[in-house]
């Protein structure tokens, strides 16, 4: 095992923003506190099925219902357990539409989603150092993304 420098400044465990976007921006959703139902699982299912038959009308309906219950989900951690608990929820769950989109290939409502959930992140960042990570995670996904645009025929 490698041992680190302890002068570098660096997430516990984790090396680099590449490894940690590596490791982290699909778990990032549950890692905020926005676990997903039985309910979404199956959401995300047809929305799975509209994808692969083409349905983009049927998509646009699967996510919107995903988002009214997510929605009503994280409210509820909100309603219980008040503020930072509801705003890391929030931006769990803002992450887990992005990657709903992601998923179908609407890459373009995926990276808008994740400049807006940036956005809160960086805001969140400032109030509440633990943030960071968050903020790492997007800022490289985000980043990559804009560096694959290019190569995209």
């Amino acid at each position: 095992m490698e041992k680190q420098d302890p002068t570098t400044e660096t997430t516990p465990a984790l090396q680099s923003p590449e490894e940690l976007h590596e490791r982290s921006i699909d778990s990032l959703p549950a890692e905020l506190g926005f676990e997903e139902t039985p309910e979404l699982a199956g959401l995300k299912q047809q929305l799975q099925e509209a994808y692969e038959a083409r349905n983009a009308e049927a998509a646009k309906t699967v996510i919107a219902e995903y988002q009214r219950i997510g929605t009503k989900i994280v409210d509820k951690i909100g309603d219980q357990n008040g503020g930072e608990d509801y705003k890391k929820a929030l931006l769990g769950f803002w992450t887990a539409v992005a990657l709903l989109k992601r998923d179908i290939g609407w890459y373009g409502d995926y990276l808008d989603d994740l400049d807006d959930v940036l956005e809160f992140a960086e805001q969140m960042d400032y109030a509440q150092k633990d943030f960071k990570d968050v903020v790492t995670v997007l800022q490289a996904t985000i980043d990559e993304i804009e560096g694959n645009e290019g190569q995209q025929v």
